[in-house]
């Protein structure tokens, strides 16, 4: 019962934490930020080239000699 009453005691004169944030998350942020936008553009130029594929009715030559 001691250690209950004295948990609650100093919880009752605990000083607030002041936290901060790490310098290198900022660094980590703007590379997420940068390889979303790689993964994305890699994404999309495969659904442009897919599309085109499609509208435009581009056949593939093949280079089997008959």
């Amino acid at each position: 019962m001691k250690k209950i009453v004295w948990c609650f005691i100093c919880l009752l004169w605990a000083n607030p934490a002041y936290s901060y944030i790490d310098l290198g998350i900022g660094s980590m942020i703007v590379q997420g930020l940068i390889a979303s936008f790689m993964v994305l553009m890699m994404y999309f130029r495969q659904v442009i080239a897919f599309i085109k594929q499609h509208i435009f009715k581009t056949k593939k030559k093949d280079n089997i000699d008959e």
